[in-house]
């Protein structure tokens, strides 16, 4: 046989030259292909986590946490405007309180009130007694409040007059201070 014929090369130095570049040319593909999917893996995960869904769905609950404060808001500030309207009419409303209870604690043993009505700084009251004398002290006590000027600016009398059960009935306006 032919020993010209060699189909392996003889120089053994070009075959390993070959091979080593073989070699690194796949490592570096295989590198190439675990860097490709680790960053496929860090892209999908991160789509998740930010993705324009869920971005979305927090910007709808912040607007609806933000919708809800500006309607607590709105309330509070309506709320604090009427304390203040209230605060307002009470400090212009004559102090019927004082004018009522001093009235009712200085009235005669004798005399009960029927009905009172109060308006803009007056009072009709009706009043029943069995006696014309209970009826007088109560009279003296409402000018005696007139005069010193304790809550009472002045006093009508109405009527004075006889009901058959009771007695007698006076029916007076009183202007308040």
């Amino acid at each position: 046989m032919n020993s010209d014929i060699n189909l392996v090369s003889g120089n053994a130095n070009a075959l390993d030259k070959g091979t080593k570049t073989l070699r690194r040319l796949k490592l570096i593909g295989t590198v190439v292909i675990v860097g490709v999917g680790v960053i496929s893996i860090l892209l999908f995960l991160l789509n998740r986590l930010f993705s324009p869904d869920s971005i979305i769905k927090q910007q709808n609950q912040v607007t609806a946490s933000i919708s809800l404060q500006q309607a607590k808001q709105a309330k509070l500030l309506v709320l604090t405007q009427r304390l203040n309207d209230i605060s307002s009419l009470l400090k212009k409303r004559a102090n019927y309180d004082v004018a009522l209870n001093n009235i009712l604690s200085q009235s005669p043993s004798g005399v009960s009130i029927v009905s009172m009505s109060v308006d803009k700084k007056k009072i009709s009251i009706i009043v029943n007694s069995s006696s014309l004398l209970s009826l007088n002290d109560f009279i003296e006590m409402l000018k005696g409040m007139v005069e010193k000027k304790q809550f009472l600016k002045n006093v009508t009398i109405n009527n004075l007059g006889l009901s058959g059960r009771t007695g007698y009935v006076l029916t007076a306006d009183i202007d308040l201070l």
